[in-house]
């Protein structure tokens, strides 16, 4: 017999529900919390996209013109197009590398490329003598961060 819309049906009690497993890093916090190797990849990648989108932009002689005052060789933007596209390639294999799923890794990649591009866009248009400075800091920070992953405990 089915009961009418509204009315008060009895209703087993709800099993409790069993603890919420652990990293496979051994944290405290609790699976899928950015934390620990995860959450320390996720900052390298971050920091390896500003200096990346730096390098792309970079090749084109306009925005050579507006941080050197000049427009570079061509084999110069041709280097700088490379060094932007191994960064890339770099920020990706840490979001890979941070023990999330395929689909996750390339989800908070392209996240993190999209703050990098509006930080990028952003110093070229209002700051553009210090765009090389902020990146090669970021590159830095990034490089500080990867040996004290690798070598700290």
């Amino acid at each position: 017999m089915v009961s009418p819309p509204g009315s008060w049906v009895h209703r087993p009690a709800s099993r409790p529900r069993p603890p919420r497993r652990r990293c496979r890093c051994a944290n405290s916090a609790p699976c899928g919390a950015v934390g620990g190797e995860a959450g320390m990849s996720a900052w390298i990648a971050g920091a390896l996209a500003l200096p990346a989108f730096t390098a792309l932009s970079l090749a084109m002689e306009r925005h050579q013109e507006q941080v050197f005052g000049r427009a570079l060789v061509l084999r110069a933007s041709v280097i700088w197009r490379l060094a932007g596209i191994a960064l890339l390639s770099l920020s990706l294999a840490c979001c890979l590398a941070a023990g999330w799923s395929g689909a996750v890794a390339v989800t908070a990649w392209l996240g993190m490329l999209s703050f990098a591009a509006l930080l990028t866009g952003w110093m070229l248009s209002y700051m553009p003598r210090h765009l090389l400075r902020a990146a090669c800091a970021a590159l830095a920070l990034a490089a500080l961060a990867f040996i004290s992953r690798t070598y700290g405990q």
